[in-house]
């Protein structure tokens, strides 16, 4: 006469306590990276702290992309082939992304990226870059020491909002203080 073994008695719950943590992980890195894009969409970082790259790739993420100062394109990086440990934080990337197009041009590595967001797949005409948010094209900046508020558009152009200006200002916590919308 035998007895049962633990693993005819234990092994389905072990089982499915241990896919129920798998989900509950996969649930929490995918929350974890869609806060993050909202930061760097939302408020253009900071981007620390940021999710690590297994958390990312775990979370269906697995494509970073990067947007390159000196000539304005949009690349994505796989997070897969990248030969760092898979418990680096994304936002370490950074320091080593280069520009292949700035760098032929100057004949030297051109270092100037900015982290933009952790994307599903890659850049393509069904799926294009992010864009900033709110995306207007123009922002509302207000220098508390100035007393001063200013708007400024993405093609670079400010200018010094006066009274005879008509606008409306909605005013809410931002990481550098003071942000908010603005109609003309």
């Amino acid at each position: 006469m035998g007895t049962k073994s633990r693993e005819t008695i234990y092994g389905a719950s072990i089982r499915a306590a241990a896919e129920r943590a798998t989900e509950a992980r996969k649930e929490a890195d995918r929350l974890a990276v869609e806060a993050w894009n909202k930061r760097m969409l939302g408020f253009q970082g900071p981007a620390q702290p940021s999710p690590a790259l297994c958390d990312a790739i775990n979370a269906g993420f697995g494509y970073l992309e990067v947007k390159c100062l000196g000539c304005n394109t949009h690349q994505t990086v796989a997070l897969d082939i990248v030969r760092r440990p898979k418990t680096t934080p994304v936002h370490e990337l950074e320091w080593y992304m280069r520009c292949r197009q700035c760098s032929e041009i100057r004949g030297y590595l051109y270092k100037r990226s900015h982290l933009v967001a952790l994307r599903p797949s890659k850049i393509s005409a069904n799926d294009p870059p992010s864009t900033w948010w709110p995306g207007g094209g123009e922002h509302l900046w207000y220098a508390k020491s100035l007393d001063r508020l200013y708007l400024w558009s993405d093609d670079g152009g400010c200018r010094k909002l006066r009274n005879k200006d008509n606008f409306r200002l909605v005013v809410c916590d931002g990481p550098s203080g003071c942000l908010g919308f603005v109609e003309v």
